[in-house]
């Protein structure tokens, strides 16, 4: 599993509790496992008192996070330096023979147990972002694309999240590539004297509407997801909820496609080759925006809890 805790944290450490860390009640984490608390900057302390923290626990339904004390405790006689042990709500959740993951990601640690049942949904995504397994691990008879609005619900009742880690980055690097082809399909969608026609927009004869602010719409919404997808930590519920929106507008102008084409024939006037090129580049972006929103989709599943 080494391969997945290194896309899930910037550094880890494993090991198999041993006897000795249950029975007396303080886990001696490895070298690898300090170095991870240390670079998240948990140090433990020296003398009577006990540095408590509180870390995350991953792929536990009935545990988000406990306290932990760490500290330097002397080895008696042994003429030996002091060795760093972790203390309260970690020996409690532990039992012998479990092996220990504890890694971090920036300033947060987290501790997990292997084996990693619900992997699927941190890593086992298709190239289009469907996923490709359930929450126990097992693959799925078949792609199952995330719900948007599930997601988007449970992000604002509060469902933890797990973002900033090399897997959560390489994703939203995709996304970011996505959003740029948007912007490029939409810019061919603009004229360069601006708006559909030369004076208005063409109007949508059936419903009395315009189809520019609904691109005005899809432009504006596509400039905020790229906005906050390049945070260090994004705001899940901001990238669901434009989301949404983007869906919605999709769905509008996927209903209008063919009207939308017949009115740049009317606005512009001019060769029939333009005129194919715009319907083209129209029909190019109703299908750039649905890879972008299976793409969102798909990240708020990964870094959503359980991650």
């Amino acid at each position: 599993m080494a391969e997945e805790w290194a896309e899930l944290f910037d550094s880890f450490g494993t090991k198999v509790v041993s006897e000795t860390d249950k029975d007396k009640g303080a886990y001696v984490p490895s070298s690898s496992q300090r170095y991870a608390m240390r670079a998240a900057g948990l140090e433990p302390s020296y003398g009577e008192g006990k540095a408590v923290y509180t870390i995350g626990v991953l792929f536990d339904p009935a545990l988000r996070s406990m306290q932990i004390s760490y500290y330097n405790a002397e080895r008696s006689g042994s003429g030996r330096s002091p060795e760093p042990r972790i203390g309260r709500g970690l020996v409690q959740w532990i039992k012998t023979g479990d092996e220990l993951v504890i890694g971090n990601v920036g300033s947060r640690v987290f501790v997990a147990k292997e084996p990693i049942a619900p992997v699927g949904q941190a890593f086992l995504t298709g190239a289009d972002g469907a996923l490709l397994t359930g929450a126990d691990g097992n693959f799925l008879t078949a792609p199952v694309t995330p719900d948007l609005d599930g997601l988007t619900e449970a992000l604002e009742a509060g469902r933890p999240c797990l973002t900033g880690n090399p897997a959560d980055l390489r994703r939203r690097k995709e996304l970011i590539r996505q959003i740029a082809a948007v912007k490029e399909e939409l810019a061919e969608l603009r004229p360069q004297h601006g708006g559909f026609g030369h004076n208005n927009p063409p109007p949508d004869e059936e419903e009395g509407t315009q189809t520019s602010p609904v691109i005005d719409i899809v432009e504006d919404t596509v400039d905020h997801l790229g906005t906050e997808l390049a945070k260090e930590n994004p705001d899940p519920v901001q990238v669901g909820r434009a989301g949404t929106t983007l869906r919605n507008a999709a769905h509008w102008l996927g209903g209008k496609g063919d009207l939308f084409a017949e009115e740049f024939a009317k606005a512009f006037g001019k060769s029939l080759g333009e005129n194919a090129g715009k319907a083209l580049a129209f029909a190019s972006l109703i299908t750039l925006v649905g890879t972008l929103l299976t793409g969102v989709a798909a990240w708020l599943q990964a870094i959503s809890w359980p991650f």
